[in-house]
């Protein structure tokens, strides 16, 4: 027992050199359907009921976040397997199931930015012509000129740009660099000077439990300021295992005992106890965020981009129908 009344297991031992695992066996699978969360990304930012299936370029992330439970399961041990072996893996799916769309399933887009550009160019060089989007976020400050280019070449989708915080002392207390603050409006120049039309999407997280009312307004004004498609606002969550878990029970913040695990991947509200934000105004605050940003003042909208609109306000109809400022902006 780690304390939260989860029991633990042994690790397996660490696969350091990934590609001796070989390929997943996906013959009994229904590939092209098998990625709820890919499938959802790629229905917006693509065409819908185009066949989507999950690579796994690299596993770990060497980063410190105090709040992400990634390295409970692939270790802070970032490896990364031969871009050829990963570039043959999707050129079979391509030509055995007709895969339109690659998600690389990933920690972290771009933990190495020499190994993805290398993989970019891989791509681009095999002439794959499919597409292909990142299920993690790609760390902002590792983005350059470079990465951008061959990343828009070899067929990325879309950038999802993990930001997190527009505070500077909330990036430093969750082990995150402050040089996020100067350099996502330099990658958001960046981006949009090589592709205006290319999606970005910011992630964003708020309710850390030493977070006070400035540095939420800090977080929600950055967003704002950001020529971002769309501003994806989390709240945060403590989970086992983590630093920040550790942070709340010891604070009086959460009761293990009482934690259920639905709180835990509820990301609209935050679950916490006596933090220096009252809930109620926390979660008014972030919810009036985006609508602001994702709907009253849609980039998509404001620059013409009309069939992306109508893709992302769909979306958002499909899975609340009585969204009243979606029907608006689908309107529009």
């Amino acid at each position: 027992p780690d304390g939260s009344g989860l029991a633990i297991r042994k690790r397996a031992p660490i696969v350091s050199i990934l590609d001796e695992l070989g390929w997943p066996d996906r013959s009994t699978l229904p590939v092209g359907r098998y990625s709820v969360w890919g499938r959802n990304m790629v229905d917006r930012f693509f065409k819908r009921n185009s066949a989507v299936a999950a690579v796994a370029p690299t596993r770990g992330c060497p980063f410190q976040c105090t709040y992400c439970p990634g390295h409970i399961i692939t270790t802070r041990r970032y490896r990364k397997r031969r871009v050829e072996d990963v570039v043959a893996e999707m050129k079979y799916l391509r030509d055995e199931f007709g895969i339109e769309v690659m998600v690389f399933q990933e920690e972290v887009a771009n933990a190495d930015p020499g190994w993805s550009i290398s993989l970019y160019k891989e791509i681009i060089k095999a002439k794959l012509g499919v597409r292909w989007v990142h299920g993690g976020g790609f760390y902002v400050q590792l983005i350059s000129e470079e990465l951008v280019a061959t990343a828009l070449e070899s067929g990325l989708l879309m950038f999802n740009l993990a930001i997190e915080s527009g505070s500077r002392r909330i990036l430093k207390l969750v082990k995150k660099t402050e040089r996020i603050v100067d350099a996502a409006p330099q990658v958001m120049e960046m981006i949009r000077r090589r592709d205006p039309h290319i999606y970005v999407m910011g992630f964003f997280m708020a309710g850390f439990p030493f977070e006070t009312l400035e540095d939420v307004r800090q977080t929600l004004q950055f967003a704002r300021d950001l020529d971002m498609d769309w501003a994806l606002f989390n709240v945060f969550q403590a989970f086992p295992g983590c630093e920040l878990y550790d942070y709340c029970v010891q604070h009086g913040h959460i009761h293990p005992d009482a934690y259920a695990y639905e709180h835990r991947i509820h990301y609209l509200a935050t679950s916490l106890e006596n933090s220096l934000v009252p809930k109620d105004e926390l979660n008014k605050m972030i919810y009036e965020a985006n609508l602001s940003i994702n709907f009253a003042r849609s980039r998509s909208l404001r620059v013409g981009h009309y069939e992306q609109a109508v893709r992302d306000y769909e979306h958002v109809v499909s899975i609340a129908p009585d969204h009243a400022l979606a029907h608006v902006c689908l309107a529009r």
